[in-house]
């Protein structure tokens, strides 16, 4: 009677186990022999994107950026410009973080009075762990002005370090158009992230 009942229990979590294992493939979809998306469309959050600067950034992005996002992606309508967007009834960490684990992608602005400002550290570290623990690269990093790696913050410079993606804003016409298309190519999958394959 007790071997049958150990055997029940056996084979109960071995199918638990195996649908465990099956429900975390289902979110997994290869790109190509280096890359592998997660299958959770955008749709799929209750964000679809966030957008993290400082304070004095805030006009150039509402000019230049905005726009360009929303007509660049007109599908992507949930969407969250800044702390003033954050939701209401919470403490302001307890929000930022609820906004980077609610979104598809965070965006982060990157510019010499956004590392000054120690909240914009701290989003940013939120939505590197946010990476981290979930494995999604679903963060992108743009550098609004050249920047020199010495006066980047550690934490900055140790996320980049790490091979993950970023670009780089320039005035300049011609580069604009290549700037939008990879960003608009960026905004649109989030890769796994993938450390066993060793760098080229």
């Amino acid at each position: 009677m007790a071997e049958t009942r150990l055997i029940q229990l056996t084979v109960v979590l071995y199918l638990t186990i195996l649908t465990a294992t099956e429900d975390s493939f289902q979110h997994v979809e290869l790109t190509s022999d280096r890359e592998i998306q997660d299958a959770r469309e955008f749709d799929d959050y209750e964000f679809h994107f966030n957008v993290m600067f400082a304070e004095e950034d805030e006009e150039g992005f509402r000019d230049r950026f905005r726009p360009a996002l929303e007509e660049l992606l007109p599908e992507y309508e949930r969407n969250l410009y800044g702390d003033n967007d954050l939701p209401l009834g919470m403490h302001y960490y307890d929000a930022v973080h609820y906004v980077v684990e609610k979104s598809y992608k965070t965006i982060v602005l990157v510019s010499r009075a956004a590392i000054q400002d120690n909240w914009f550290v701290i989003k940013f570290r939120t939505a590197a762990d946010q990476v981290n623990d979930t494995h999604i690269e679903n963060m992108v990093v743009i550098f609004l002005e050249d920047i020199p790696d010495d006066e980047l913050p550690f934490l900055v410079r140790l996320y980049l370090s790490d091979r993950k993606p970023y670009l780089s804003w320039e005035e300049e016409e011609g580069f604009q158009e290549y700037f939008w298309q990879k960003l608009t190519k960026m905004l649109k999958i989030n890769l796994r992230c993938n450390n066993v394959i060793p760098p080229e």
